[in-house]
């Protein structure tokens, strides 16, 4: 008997090409950038760029640090942070994925079809990557994608141990953020402690395979991660960089946003997966887990403030959040395409 070829396998090896396509045409524009402006990093290493580009301070130090170690320059060493970065992202989330109820319950075609669906919106989140080029960009993505991991599935070590260290791994990567973006793990872990206070779902009725924090647990954990990134960012402001100022940017972009109406067809253009998503939740289509629920309040909050305090026409700062949401749309999408098959067994993961 013949047996059906799984997606698994062609789903990571298209999750590889695309890694490698878009950091390909993303050095390029690092290298664009570096010949029109040799000095665009050394700047804000120097502490000399406005705010709030100047707080984002993390990835650039790693590039600086690897260039001293080694011989690549700047702009290589930028490319590789973000080919690293994009892997772990596109990973972490196909692992999501494959975890999930959803998709271990699914018809082979259902399957299919959401590998198809993973690969496309992670592409179309993708090709916005050099829309507003910023180095940090798929590294707060790898790191959200670690967050929402571990707010999923804790750490394969058992016992009270296990729960520690996974709550302890949320709040490092929360700190890491407070230096790079931490409005991104702010909102992430608030929109999950949110959803551990509104939550009716007993733990037993949350569909993962490994076992999660308990309510409680992850409740505390996510306060003290989005404290800790909270408090990192004013130490990066009010410590490390006083001096920087937003010269001429306004603080407030609102009534840019709404007004410049050029700003608001990428914004859309963006948007349309997450929100699509979204709606089906609302609408109690797809009964998203606790982790999913927080993604998404984290999703609507970070929007809230994106949309008062930055351009949307920038939509690259969202791309974070459209990456960790695309396991939650193909999942939606696979149960609005063919009914679920209930079977007793799980399949095996990879």
């Amino acid at each position: 008997m013949t047996t059906e070829p799984s997606p698994r396998r062609p789903l990571s090896v298209l999750l590889v090409l695309g890694s490698i396509a878009a950091v390909f045409l993303d050095y390029w524009e690092y290298s664009r950038e570096f010949h029109a402006e040799p000095e665009i990093w050394n700047a804000t290493l120097q502490g000399r760029t406005a705010a709030p580009e100047q707080y984002r301070i993390g990835v650039l130090k790693v590039a600086d640090l690897i260039t001293r170690h080694s011989p690549l320059a700047m702009r290589h060493a930028l490319a590789v942070i973000d080919f690293v970065a994009l892997l772990t992202a596109a990973f972490v989330l196909r692992s999501l994925l494959l975890r999930s109820r959803t998709w271990r319950n699914a018809s082979l075609a259902a399957q299919w079809f959401g590998a198809a669906a993973f690969v496309l919106l992670l592409e179309l989140s993708l090709s916005w990557l050099t829309w507003y080029q910023r180095p940090e960009t798929l590294t707060i993505a790898a790191l959200l994608a670690l967050s929402l991991w571990l707010s999923t599935f804790r750490l394969p070590i058992r016992g009270a141990i296990g729960a520690i260290l996974t709550a302890l791994s949320l709040i490092l990567i929360a700190l890491a953020l407070g230096f790079i973006r931490a409005d991104v793990a702010v909102t992430f872990n608030f929109g999950v402690a949110l959803a551990c206070l509104i939550s009716q779902k007993p733990i037993s009725e949350i569909h993962l395979i490994q076992s999660t924090l308990s309510r409680w647990p992850q409740l505390i954990a996510s306060l003290t991660a989005a404290l800790a990134a909270g408090l990192t960012q004013l130490y990066v402001m009010h410590v490390l960089y006083p001096h920087a100022t937003y010269g001429t940017s306004p603080v407030f972009e609102l009534l840019l946003n709404y007004t410049d109406h050029i700003r608001i067809l990428p914004f859309l253009l963006f948007i349309i997966p997450s929100a699509w998503a979204a709606w089906q939740i609302i609408r109690r289509r797809f009964a998203a887990t606790r982790p999913q629920t927080g993604l998404l309040l984290g999703a609507a909050i970070f929007t809230a403030l994106w949309c008062v305090l930055g351009k949307i026409d920038e939509v690259r700062i969202f791309l974070p959040f459209a990456f960790a949401l695309a396991p939650l749309t193909v999942e939606a999408a696979m149960a609005r395409i063919a009914p679920v098959e209930n079977q007793s067994a799980p399949r095996n993961v990879s």
